[in-house]
């Protein structure tokens, strides 16, 4: 059982067993593990995150086994998963019962318990390799094989995950997951696909290749997936993107800019050194698009290809937005752009 907090509004989330309550009320319940992998990341993942026992990794290395015996080991489970999914392998109940067993234990505690973070991390390794792929086209029609990507096919489970990120599309209100909204609540935690890795620093984004794990308070996402040859773009063999990164406006005069009103705007508990400030500039949508096509001309002369064109916040207007982006698909580039 989690414990109560002082207040007696429920279980604190300073325990294992607390989080696991917060975070899903059905998991939390049972001793079942979680069949769905990226529930069963999200909740290992939270654990691992709150306590930071992420960090047991680098203090000494929490398995039993030869670092590569590990990895060779942890992709057997995790493709094992994928494959008999929703069925769980032995391993993974097992890892499961260690953390429900240790639902009083405070999330302080959890990286002194060496054996727990182990339980942690496998779960978390497991669950990454069994998403391998999701997120991106790798196939068109169920068992094709023919669009792996990464030795990746488009399976059971590789279906199941896309059709939950494309549910953001239908309802941008409740965003992305990868996870399964009524049994891992999306508003406290999301789990979306991940395709790069952090070369330095640690902490637990460095420890997953295909899964991130995503506090809800920050970003409601929505998923998109362009599927190959849709565009021209995504058509090449290239194993880069080239970025046109375009400062606008080419002038800035001092007068664009003016104190707002009110200067704290709606912030009542601004504090009274700060102020807000106005910036305008004249609205050409024609000019801003002969100037941008010129710079694109250039950078294809320079750089064979540009896929990728970016303009700073406040580059644009309303106005000069639409000519742009009317004028970035015709070139069949993507764009950024700020609007103000």
């Amino acid at each position: 059982m989690a414990t109560r907090s002082k207040k007696g509004r429920g279980p604190s989330r300073s325990t294992i067993g607390g989080l696991l309550v917060y975070l899903s009320p059905r998991l939390a319940r049972g001793k079942k593990p979680p069949a769905w992998p990226p529930d069963a990341f999200a909740l290992a993942g939270s654990i691992l995150h709150r306590s930071g026992g992420y960090q047991t990794v680098v203090d000494s290395w929490p398995v039993d086994r030869a670092k590569e015996d590990w990895i060779g080991w942890i992709e057997d489970v995790g493709r094992r998963w994928r494959q008999g999914w929703p069925n769980v392998p032995g391993e993974v109940a097992g890892w499961w019962q260690q953390v429900v067993g240790r639902r009083r234990l405070p999330l302080a505690e959890v990286p002194g318990d060496r054996e727990l973070c182990r339980a942690l991390i496998c779960l978390c390794a497991a669950a990454d390799v069994a998403c391998a792929g999701v997120g991106v086209f790798v196939s068109w029609t169920p068992g094709d094989q023919t669009g792996a990507r990464r030795g990746v096919a488009a399976d059971d489970l590789w279906w199941e995950a896309n059709k939950k990120l494309m549910v953001s599309a239908n309802a941008p209100k409740l965003g992305a997951t990868l996870c399964d909204p009524p049994t891992v609540d999306p508003w406290k935690v999301r789990v979306l696909p991940k395709f790069h890795t952090p070369q330095t620093g640690m902490t637990l984004r460095s420890l997953s290749h295909h899964l991130a794990l995503c506090p809800s308070e920050e970003v409601v996402p929505c998923w998109s997936m362009l599927p190959p040859g849709l565009h021209p773009r995504l058509q090449s063999n290239r194993r880069m993107i080239n970025l046109l990164l375009a400062p606008w406006p080419m002038r800035i005069q001092r007068n664009q800019f003016a104190p707002s009103s009110p200067a704290r705007g709606n912030l009542r508990t601004m504090p009274d050194r700060f102020r807000f400030f106005s910036f305008s500039k004249p609205s050409d949508p024609t000019g801003v698009v002969d100037r941008l096509n010129r710079l694109y001309e250039a950078a294809i002369a320079e750089a064979g290809a540009v896929d990728l064109v970016v303009l700073p916040e406040l580059a644009l207007d309303p106005a000069e937005y639409e000519k742009v982006r009317a004028w970035a698909q015709d070139q069949g580039v993507f764009l950024v752009s700020g609007v103000g």
